[in-house]
């Protein structure tokens, strides 16, 4: 299978993206979360609709509208066994699927619909499903350098999880507590089928108890019987006595009643003859007060026209001042016209003299402004120059150089870097060599320790092959086991002292490459500054340039303070006029028009006409008032009629209670009347009603201890019902037991023989199963499909092998090489070939494309350059797809996919 074009839309953070995949090795780079690894995961969701999101809904590119509904689709489109196909997948409401096969016309056929259909169609077609797809074909992050890094059991789990074992091992483990479950059902089911015999005989003798109930229930029914009939004939007797004491008590209850009512109505009937007097009395004190009343508004009306008079006379007065005030203001501005209009034209010319005035202090406020800014710029440009030198000058003596220039130093510091790195290297290999010699010492310690222990404990005999041997022979080998360990232990000692002096030698390279990258990371920031230092000094030269557009502006401005100084003497000559001019004019207008206030004052005249009318016509009405009469004789008579005023009117309102309280009194003499005729006729109908209050008692005694007695056997005889109800369940429950029993015999039966079944199917995907059988039968054909690989890297060796534990050994002219024995990129090139030759032998041989995540991750640098050298090297491969974000690797490639993320939209730039 080869990728040729991939088609995303509104897939996570891509709108509209489509790559065209070349064969070879194609390279997606880019920031981290710029979208390269959903690039991968667009190709598992397009074939077997695999993603790492929880819902598909989180595969839609979310939008500002987020009511909107976007349609989301994924267009892969790929060629196997000579064809060409197109699988769609799109989301919207639903998920849809469909896969195509173009024709040789140049027209499209379509296979399937539906995601189901798609999947079974692309399963067939690719010779492989999801799992295989994403365990063989898509190589994840980390799994090379887990391949170099792990340890051999390790490296074993890792590929049993590649191959599917995991799956059998799981399914091993997940086995055993079902197995335990019907384990304890069987055991269940064993107790609950041994109780047949007990429950049998429980079962007799529930019934024979059954029995006597039955006998004592029918005895106390029978009783029951003829205490009802008892009961119901005195019921009957109580139920006559009840109606008549219900009569009795009934109209004794009226006749109480009525009694009250009587009272009731002949105290208010009393009460009301009361207000009704006192009513009469008020009336006649009403009829005397109303003449009072009458007067009070011809008084109230006089007095208020005598105060209107005197409130006319004083705006008289005032509107003739203000007439006389406007003439004299008059007089004033024609007097000194001719010096305010002097004045205004002096006031004039100082205005445009004042706005050049502000015009030039607002050029000289940017002259100052401009002088600030410049001075700032050259403190910066004298600070940052500084910094600069400081820089060079604790580099320089740093690294022991002398050098001015930043293209110079970075140039130093490459060499430095590579020569520190280098030097690292080789202090690592020599470390490396180290400890695996120690580890051999240590070895042939443990190797000398064992067997001396053994033939120390024997007398005569061979630990090792049990012959008969000397004691002489067995002192020597004492001796030699014993000076094996010496010297071993010796040369260890050595070996460490060595280690220790390199570890030092190490850190001292670390912590010089750590300051040379330090250096290197403050380039950058001294170069920013230097291009800030150049800026600025445009900048100074910017500011002379406006500088000299305003050379003239101070001797400007002392020349328009001069005039406005001459103006301003000149003026105030005629400041005197100007301010009487405008003080009568302002005058002037406080008092108002002329013709205005001479209007008011004629209709107050004509007002008091009107007021003087008023007053004589109140006088014609009563002769006690008069034009001399005083306000204080005329308040005080005012006072007195407003109290007989408010007296009467009080009264008045009383008054209108008069014909309701006679209408009242008429009531209650008629209602009274009413009740005596009630009364007379409920003692009539008491006499009449026959009860006896001794005869009703001795009915209701009777019929209570028949109740009482009925109830206690009713309850006797529920007791016996409930126990015969309780036996007759009991014996349902024995019964059904009993054929439950039979049941569960059967049942145990097939536990039994499940659980048999289970035991084997555990056994088979036990290690020494299935899994075994899976990684015999896989382990040649993976070794030979790394052996393939690895022989494309050119390493001088003849031979590989991998052993059942999934150690790998390599032979060359020195003969059998261990991976630990190996260098960095002889290591790398066998992770790589081991992976690969995996993905070959699960995808049956036929491997045309794999993709690679990150590949580079948990590298040290020397390993990533190892690694792109060897995918340069690839040549069985048709395809790689490599995401990183490791830009070395684009040196390995042949098209380059460039990602990156504007406005949370992944976008992509191809390149050459």
């Amino acid at each position: 299978m080869i990728f040729t074009k991939l088609t995303l839309k509104n897939f996570k953070s891509h709108k509209n993206t489509v790559i065209d995949f070349e064969p070879g090795i194609s390279i997606i780079v880019g920031e981290n979360g710029a979208g390269k690894s959903t690039i991968l995961e667009g190709i598992s969701f397009a074939l077997f609709k695999r993603h790492s999101g929880k819902k598909i809904d989180d595969l839609v590119r979310i939008t500002k509208n987020k009511n909107s509904h976007e349609q989301m689709s994924v267009i892969l489109e790929f060629i196997s066994n000579g064809k060409e196909y197109k699988v769609t997948r799109t989301r919207s409401t639903s998920t849809k699927a469909e896969l195509v096969v173009k024709d040789s016309d140049g027209g499209t056929t379509r296979i399937s619909t539906g995601d189901s259909s798609v999947n079974n169609e692309l399963q067939l077609l690719l010779g492989m499903d999801a799992d295989l797809f994403l365990n063989a074909i898509y190589i994840q992050q980390g799994e090379i350098a887990s391949l170099v890094d792990k340890t051999p059991s390790e490296k074993k789990q890792l590929i049993g999880k590649l191959l599917g074992v995991e799956g059998l091992e799981k399914a091993w483990k997940n086995s055993l507590p079902l197995i335990n479950i019907y384990e304890h059902q069987k055991s269940e089911l064993e107790g609950r089928t041994a109780s047949s015999l007990e429950l049998n005989n429980d079962l007799k003798s529930k019934k024979v108890v059954l029995e006597d109930i039955k006998i004592k229930g029918n005895d106390i029914e029978k009783e029951i019987k003829e205490l009802e009939q008892l009961k119901n004939k005195k019921s009957n007797e109580k139920l006559e006595m009840e109606k008549a004491k219900s009569t009795f008590d009934t109209l004794n209850t009226q006749l109480i009643n009525e009694n009250g009512n009587t009272k009731r109505v002949v105290d208010d009937k009393k009460k009301f003859q009361e207000q009704l007097n006192d009513l009469k009395i008020k009336e006649k004190e009403m009829n005397t007060l109303e003449k009072f009343s009458t007067k009070l508004p011809i008084y109230l009306e006089f007095l208020e026209s005598v105060k209107n008079l005197k409130q006319i006379t004083k705006e008289i007065e005032k509107y003739e001042e203000k007439l006389d005030k406007i003439q004299k203001q008059k007089s004033i501005l024609e007097k000194e016209e001719d010096g305010y209009n002097q004045y205004l034209q002096l006031q004039k010319k100082l205005n445009d003299f004042n706005d050049r005035k502000s015009k030039l202090e607002g050029e000289l406020e940017i002259i100052k402004g401009l002088e600030k800014n410049k001075s700032d710029i050259e403190k910066e440009i004298s600070e940052n120059n500084e910094k600069i030198e400081k820089f060079f000058k604790h580099t320089n003596k740093s690294l022991n150089i002398d050098v001015d220039d930043f293209d110079e130093l970075k140039r130093k510091i490459v060499d430095f870097k590579v020569e520190a790195e280098k030097k690292i290297k080789e202090i690592e290999d020599k470390s490396s060599s180290k400890s695996q010699e120690i580890s051999r010492l240590e070895e042939g310690i443990k190797s000398a320790k064992e067997p001396l222990s053994e033939i120390q404990k024997v007398d005569s005999k061979c630990p090792i092959c049990e012959s008969d041997i000397s004691e002489e022979k067995k002192d020597s080998l004492i001796d030699s086991y014993n000076n094996k360990i010496k010297s071993n232990e010796e040369f260890i000692e050595n070996l460490k002292k060595e280690l220790n002096k390199i570890s030092n030698e190490k850190s001292i390279f670390k912590n010089k490459l750590e300051e040379i990258q330090l250096i290197e990371n403050n380039i950058s920031e001294n170069m920013h500054m230097y291009d800030i230092i150049k800026k600025d000094l445009e900048k100074i030269k910017d500011i002379d340039s406006n500088l000299n557009k305003f050379e003239d502006t101070r001797d400007k401005l002392d020349n328009v303070l001069l005039s406005i100084k001459d103006q301003t003497e000149l003026q105030n000559t005629t400041k005197k006029n100007h301010d009487n001019y405008v003080h009568a004019q302002g005058s002037l207008d406080a008092l108002g028009k002329e013709y205005d206030i001479k209007d008011k004052l004629k209709e107050v005249i004509r007002s008091m006409d009107m007021e003087v009318e008023k007053l004589k016509a109140a006088m014609g009405k009563d002769t006690y008032l008069s034009p001399d009469i005083k306000e204080k004789d005329l308040k005080n008579r005012i006072e007195d009629l407003k109290e007989k005023d408010r007296k009467y009117n009080q009264l008045k309102g009383l008054i209108v209670q008069l014909p309701i309280l006679e209408s009242q009194i008429k009531n209650k003499r008629d209602e009274l009347d009413s009740i005596r005729s009630k009364i007379d006729d409920i003692e009539n109908n008491i006499k009449a009603c026959n009860y006896s209050e001794d005869k009703y008692k001795n009915v209701v005694f009777t019929h209570e201890i028949s109740k009482e007695k009925l109830k206690g056997l009713n309850k006797e005889l529920n007791e016996i019902t409930g126990k015969a109800t309780q036996i007759i369940a009991d014996i349902e429950d024995l019964t059904i037991k009993l054929n439950q029993n039979d049941v569960l015999k059967e049942k145990l039966e097939n536990i039994e023989d499940y659980l048999k079944l289970l035991k084997e199917i555990r056994t088979l995907y036990s290690k020494d199963g299935i899994q075994k059988v899976l990684r015999n039968r896989s382990k040649p054909l993976i070794q030979k499909n790394t052996k393939d690989f690895f022989e494309q890297f050119d390493f001088n060796y003849s031979d590989l092998k991998i052993d059942d534990e999934y150690n790998i050994s390599v032979f060359g002219l020195e003969g059998e090489n261990t991976l630990e024995m190996l260098s960095g990129g002889e290591k790398i090139a066998i992770a790589l070939a081991l992976r690969l030759g995996i993905t070959k032998a699960m995808s049956k041989g036929n491997v045309e494309t794999i993709l690679l995540d990150e590949p580079t991750i948990h590298l040290d640098s020397y390993r990533r350059h190892d690694l792109i050298d060897l995918l340069r090297q690839m040549s069985s491969l048709p395809q790689m797809i490599i995401v990183t974000h490791d830009t070395e690797l684009e040196n390995a490639a042949d098209s380059i996919i460039k990602l990156q993320k504007d406005a949370g939209i992944s976008k992509v730039i191809i390149a050459d």
